[in-house]
């Protein structure tokens, strides 16, 4: 079995690397993800951003421009608009994801 992108998307992809970060234990459909080159780097950058506000806020939110244009600028990344669109959207996705699950029950 296999992560495919285009079918579990990047809320599984995120969930398993961040388990594997918070583990240390990775799981083996990590290394069956099936991504090009550019969804590979786009991702990675996504999965900075998100990474930091997950550190810095108590409340899951959405990635904010001023804090998409303070990464850009601090980290030296070049986003055109269409990448920097796919962010915020991949970002509406996995925010709507993780609160769909929080409020399941």
């Amino acid at each position: 079995m296999f992560l495919d992108w285009a079918s579990d998307g990047p809320t599984n992809f995120h969930s398993l690397t961040e388990l594997e970060r918070q583990t240390g234990i990775r799981d083996p459909r990590l290394d069956r993800v099936q991504l090009n080159t550019y969804e590979d780097w786009i991702y990675r950058v996504f999965g900075r951003i998100r990474a930091q506000i997950n550190n810095s806020y108590m409340a899951l939110g959405f990635i904010s421009w001023t804090e998409l244009e303070a990464f850009c600028r601090l980290t030296q990344v070049k986003l055109c608009p269409r990448e920097v669109d796919l962010i915020m959207k991949m970002d509406q996705v996995y925010v709507n994801e993780i609160n769909l699950r929080l409020h399941k029950d």
